[in-house]
């Protein structure tokens, strides 16, 4: 019914952002300069995503709210699953130093990244075309340089 009360998430700090993916299950949180977290609104304990350390953190959900994109300049941006916070993708680079002001999007079939800065930089990445990397619990099959 509309109006329902659906669950809470205690946050452990005033959030600077928040973001909801499409279907209302995934919860994405900037923590100001100290991380970020992805939360799942059935599961509200625990988050399945948490990344902690200073930097300009930012958030972005691709438009079905599968996957999910997080990180800073100064360590790049991980895509991760929404349903369990799984990476899905490869490190980004953006390019970026720290201080630039970042955008990040996805393609509308979510099968691309892109990042730019207000200064005149942007890449863009095409993403693993493997449907189970976005839908599947099994641990995604890509090994990364590091995750943030």
């Amino acid at each position: 019914p509309a109006g329902e009360f659906v669950s809470q998430i205690d946050l452990a700090s005033q959030p600077s952002q928040i973001e909801l993916s499409a279907s209302g299950e995934s919860l994405g949180v900037v923590h100001g300069d100290a991380g970020v977290s992805l939360w799942l609104t059935g599961k509200p304990d625990t988050p399945v995503m948490q990344e902690l350390g200073r930097g300009e953190w930012q958030i972005s959900f691709s438009k079905s709210g599968a996957r999910f994109l997080a990180g800073n300049p100064r360590l790049g941006y991980q895509v991760y699953r929404s349903s369990d916070g799984a990476i899905s993708g490869p490190l980004l680079d953006a390019g970026l130093s720290t201080g630039d002001q970042v955008l990040l999007a996805f393609s509308a079939d979510e099968n691309m990244v892109a990042t730019a800065a207000h200064k005149g930089l942007a890449r863009v990445w095409s993403m693993p075309q493997t449907a189970a990397l976005v839908t599947s619990s099994a641990p995604a099959d890509i090994t990364p340089g590091h995750r943030l």
